[in-house]
């Protein structure tokens, strides 16, 4: 049986693909998206049908390949298949290429059935050449192709009765989910926090959250008995949630972790009483809100996913070279919300971020670093922080200053992405730290900062790790 093409499984049959065009099913595929031999002449045959067990070993274990784990295949699309079975042959075909946005196992998710989108599960031999020998195409290309498919749903909503809790995109390092119950949870308790802060239930905070004018305005064309039971969810967060922190309450943490999951949890009586209110509002939300919402999440993942698997390697490698540690076990779930309590992201767990899609202090160019800076939060990195701060002050009997872990660990985000960048020829980039003055205020802060300019900044450069320089830090703050 020839290997040189490749195999789409459908049901539970796999089909051998040759190098025409095919209707099929009023889904129209490319055969023989990559070449078969050096020559560059497109493999030839007829497609062959067979079960799954009949498939020759070699193919299926080579079909079954793990591409998000793999050392050279980072994956993208659903849970993604390699960007080794890109070739610049299928670049100018953008149907051609959502073969990309495929699954890891064997299901086959659609974006948009009505539009016969189909997401199959796909994978070429691998005589592509190495990912590391990839230019700007591929990142070129995978941002067109997650640009082409957010605009094929735009608008489309999706029902919460087949809300997928898988994956939409994913790199070596990341998986990025749009979910609709996480996301509802974040919108009625920021919506439910501004509320009580108008009422003054609660006390106001720097800085203080806002809410879209787009997201009010949707409220007032609803009916009454909408308005209602929507208001009622906003009553019970006001009453019950939005005096917790969605950082630090643990309740609140397991709650969220549950609506991620889809699966039920141990949750106290009143976390249980808010999930029933999500799911009383879920598909008031989802018809109203959430289409949105939700083409905001893919934009967002669009628009950095690129330059996420072209350089994610080399980071995590300066990071972890900084703080001697690993890096937490992959992939970092992040999970992209319309709202996050005051903040543009925040991290718990091992870890589980959520951003904010539509804040401009998360979006290109800050989006790379911020992911970085949000998986530095797990215990794996923070945790081992927070170790060699404690150790270095307990021999001089003094309390660390207040924010100094956090400027170190923004610090060692945002100097590793600027090197990288650097060295890919964007040298103009400006960290998150320094566009936004982030603890620049207090005269103790700026004093950290100018020990990490003179001590710390120079040591990473040369791989020091922190430390062994950590002592020095500590003198210079003296």
């Amino acid at each position: 049986m020839p290997t040189d093409g490749y195999w789409v499984q459908r049901g539970g049959l796999w089909v051998e693909r040759g190098s025409s065009w095919d209707k099929r099913n009023g889904h129209r595929a490319q055969r023989g998206g990559r070449t078969a031999n050096d020559s560059g002449s497109n493999a030839q045959g007829t497609n062959r049908t067979v079960a799954s067990d009949e498939l020759p070993e070699k193919i299926r274990s080579r079909c079954h390949r793990e591409g998000g784990k793999h050392p050279e295949s980072p994956s993208i699309g659903a849970t993604g298949t390699s960007l080794r079975s890109l070739s610049r042959n299928n670049l100018p075909n953008i149907p051609a290429l959502l073969p990309m946005f495929s699954t890891n196992e064997s299901h086959a998710p659609s974006v948009d059935s009505n539009k016969g989108i189909e997401l199959m599960m796909l994978t070429f031999s691998s005589q592509a050449p190495p990912f590391e020998r990839r230019s700007s195409w591929v990142t070129m290309a995978v941002a067109v192709v997650f640009m082409w498919m957010s605009a094929a749903t735009q608008g489309q909503p999706l029902s919460p009765q087949h809300h997928d809790k898988k994956p939409f995109a994913n790199s070596l390092y990341f998986s990025f989910y749009s979910d609709i119950d996480v996301s509802l949870h974040h919108f009625l308790y920021r919506w439910a926090k501004m509320e009580a802060m108008a009422a003054g239930s609660i006390p106001r905070r720097y800085p203080e959250p806002t809410m879209r004018e787009v997201d009010r305005q949707i409220l007032t064309t609803l009916s009454p008995e909408k308005r209602a039971l929507w208001g009622a969810a906003v009553a019970h967060y006001r009453q019950h949630v939005v005096s917790r922190s969605l950082l630090f309450d643990q309740g609140l943490i397991t709650l969220r972790d549950s609506l991620a999951s889809g699966k039920s949890s141990s949750l106290a009586e009143i976390d249980q009483q808010t999930r029933r209110q999500l799911q009383q509002v879920l598909t008031l939300y989802g018809r109203h809100w959430w289409p949105r919402h939700n083409r905001e999440h893919r934009e967002w993942v669009a628009a950095v996913i690129g330059d996420v698997i072209r350089f994610e390697r080399q980071i995590v490698q300066r990071i972890t070279a900084a703080y001697a540690a690993d890096w937490p076990s992959p992939p970092n779930r992040v999970d992209l919300v319309p709202y996050a309590s005051s903040t543009v992201a925040y991290t718990t767990g091992e870890p589980h971020t959520m951003i904010v899609a539509d804040d401009p202090e998360s979006r290109r160019p800050w989006a790379l670093e911020l992911l970085f800076h949000e998986a530095s939060h797990s215990n794996a990195l923070e945790g081992h922080l927070h170790h060699l701060i404690d150790t270095a002050y307990q021999d001089r009997d003094q309390e660390p200053p207040r924010n100094l872990w956090h400027i170190l660990l923004f610090s060692i985000a945002g100097k590793a992405t600027q090197d990288v960048l650097g060295e890919a020829g964007r040298s103009d980039y400006v960290t998150m730290a320094e566009q936004f003055e982030i603890f620049r205020r207090r005269e103790l802060d700026q004093k950290i900062w100018q020990v990490v300019d003179q001590v710390w900044y120079p040591a990473m450069t040369k791989g020091n790790p922190l430390e062994q320089v950590m002592p020095a830090i500590v003198d210079a703050l003296d």
